[in-house]
């Protein structure tokens, strides 16, 4: 019963199921039932299986579990891809003629986040469209692109995040004239809306959209993401050039640049990665009450059609036997008068 019920919304998601689902037998309704069990999927989690980019079902990645298509989803993905393109491009124009900061953009967190944040939303587009057309690519073992798109989109979420709440800190900082936080925030700032605002806000939708699974072990590579961050930022000064923030600048503060890479990759990284997997669970737990909806219309539409079904099996049986009883003749003028 449950497998029918997740058909009627989506054909794949019961293979596309988190390792907290779990199905139980209900003893009042006599059927199968889907539950999400947040404590195993956890203890799933923590284990080191979970670190590597095993798949089950790479559909997953192109796919989503609102719509029984694809249309709606590839629109969607669509969307997405050019709005990134666009902005990256202008981006690149605009600071190519006259640089509006005076830190480069190239070397600025925001920016590099945004380039893997396009880098993503064109594998994804790519992914649906074959599937849409072909659906080829995503049937076997996951494939490396696959796993492209999933660490993509592991990192693009957290970098999104990170420079979103970074750049409300800086903003309200530089308002209140707090220059120590306005410095501890500069890394995540950015002066252009579609790379703090729109491109995080992006990304949270498409945790909430799209089939993938967030894994709390991936947070490694986001990690991994800040530490070439860091070492680029390293080599720069380094190599004679001028440090771009003051926590960064590690020939007058290294203590406040080692204080910060260590904030960074033990408090921001995690903390955002942790949002991420809360709304995977969020969206799960809501996929969750629309499959219960649909299976109590499923089972009342599926009662009412046995009965139907039942009525018309005895109706036709009496039909058979009433046919099959010999007329006499006394029968026939009885029905005739």
């Amino acid at each position: 019963m449950a497998t029918e019920i997740m058909t009627r919304i989506n054909p794949g998601l019961l293979s596309s199921y988190p390792s907290g689902f779990r199905t139980v037998f209900s003893s009042r309704r006599s059927e199968n039932a889907v539950e999400y069990d947040c404590s195993a999927r956890l203890r799933r989690e923590m284990t080191i299986q979970m670190l590597g980019l095993k798949e089950n079902k790479p559909t997953k990645f192109a796919t989503t579990a609102w719509t029984r298509t694809q249309v709606p989803y590839l629109t969607y993905r669509s969307i997405a891809l050019i709005h990134a393109i666009c902005v990256l491009c202008w981006k690149s124009i605009t600071e190519s003629i006259h640089s509006q900061t005076e830190i480069p953009w190239t070397i600025q967190l925001s920016s590099w986040t945004f380039i893997l944040y396009t880098g993503y939303q064109l594998t994804s587009f790519l992914l649906a469209l074959l599937q849409f057309f072909h659906d080829c690519l995503c049937n076997d073992d996951p494939s490396w692109y696959h796993k492209v798109c999933w660490i993509l989109q592991t990192i693009s979420f957290n970098g999104s995040l990170a420079c979103f709440i970074g750049s409300l800190i800086h903003i309200i900082a530089s308002a209140a004239g707090d220059q120590i936080a306005k410095d501890w925030s500069a890394v995540f700032s950015s002066n252009d809306v579609n790379f703090y605002v729109v491109m995080s806000l992006a990304m949270i939708t498409d945790v909430l959209v799209t089939n993938t699974t967030v894994r709390l072990l991936h947070v490694f590579y986001s990690a991994i993401f800040y530490v070439i961050f860091f070492v680029f930022h390293i080599y720069r000064w380094a190599a004679g050039n001028t440090p771009a923030y003051v926590v960064l600048d590690y020939g007058n503060h290294p203590d406040l640049g080692t204080i910060f890479i260590i904030v960074v990759l033990l408090l921001v990284c995690p903390l955002c990665h942790v949002t991420a997997y809360g709304l995977d669970t969020l969206r799960w737990k809501l996929l969750l009450v629309c499959i219960k909806r649909h299976q109590r219309r499923f089972i009342e539409v599926s009662n009412a059609a046995q009965g139907i079904m039942t009525y018309n099996m005895e109706d036709s049986r009496m039909r058979g036997r009433f046919e099959k009883t010999p007329r006499t003749t006394s029968t026939y003028y009885s029905t005739l008068s």
